[in-house]
């Protein structure tokens, strides 16, 4: 077993790898960082403030090399983070009967604090869940498919509709509406993106990806339907895209979950991307 003094050594020593994946390192949270030396399997939690998002981990190997390892936890380490939980009444690192304090704040003197766009959203987001029982920011669990699976895959693939149809607007000279299109295609794709990556385990950054898909999306279609208004001519398969869309969507909410999903919401894609460009083109 590594000596208490060689191990505060190393832990005082410690190199930070901070991983960035996707929406996290959006979020900035208080809380508690739980590190494990794997080599003596001793836990130990730290209570202090790190730049943060829940529920990051953060995990110490001792050893030839030493680090401090910021991850994102996925599906495969509740355990992990349960164990971790359990260990928050911890506040200093005991080894051998001695005691060392220990604070990990000093690594992160240099890293720049942004406010949180949770926080900055959470009135929004505040008022859409008092307004509708939660009900608007709640999203359809995909499990078991995910961003990487062929279901999946194609999926978040019909979002290409978007793009064409904006490309397509802004090559006709409708630049506005254009725009708001290839915005809604972004904003679409990373809402679905996380939704197949995190599923519910990560509900935080889905409903914030899908806060932001709502307001591209609404966006395009507040201006497209005021475009439809002042049109010369309105071809009748708007209506029929657009109604089809309507369906496509409304349906979406009967079946919330899986492959049928999946399916539903690929032609709420297809069609509504195929109406706003017909919208477009009639300009």
């Amino acid at each position: 077993m590594i000596p208490a003094q060689t191990r505060f050594a190393h832990t005082t020593a410690v190199v930070l790898l901070i991983t960035s994946i996707g929406y996290s390192n959006a979020f900035t949270a208080s809380g508690q960082v739980s590190l494990q030396s794997r080599n003596a399997g001793t836990r130990i939690a730290y209570q202090t403030a790190l730049p943060l998002p829940k529920p990051w981990s953060a995990t110490h190997k001792s050893g030839p090399e030493t680090a401090l390892f910021i991850s994102w936890p996925g599906n495969n380490d509740k355990a992990s983070e349960q164990e971790g939980k359990r260990d928050t009444a911890q506040s200093q690192l005991k080894l051998s009967g001695e005691t060392a304090e220990v604070s990990l704040s000093s690594f992160f003197s240099d890293v720049t604090r942004t406010e949180s766009i949770e926080d900055f959203v959470a009135p929004i987001s505040d008022v859409l869940d008092d307004t509708t029982g939660g009900w608007a920011l709640s999203y359809a669990n995909l499990e078991p498919e995910t961003e990487s699976t062929p279901i999946g895959i194609s999926f978040l693939a019909t979002n290409i509709a978007y793009g064409l149809a904006g490309s397509l607007l802004v090559a006709q000279g409708n630049t506005f509406l254009g725009a708001l299109t290839e915005l809604a295609c972004i904003a679409s794709f990373g809402y679905h993106y996380s939704q197949l990556k995190f599923g519910q385990e990560g509900s935080r950054i889905v409903r914030l990806a899908l806060l932001v898909d709502y307001f591209f999306a609404l966006s395009a279609i507040a201006v497209g339907s005021v475009q439809l208004i002042f049109a010369h001519s309105i071809p009748p398969e708007i209506f029929v895209s657009g109604a089809a869309a309507i369906v496509s969507l409304g349906l979406c909410w009967v079946w919330e979950e899986g492959i049928t999903y999946i399916f539903l919401h690929s032609l709420w894609h297809l069609f509504s991307a195929y109406t706003g460009y017909m919208i477009g083109s009639t300009q």
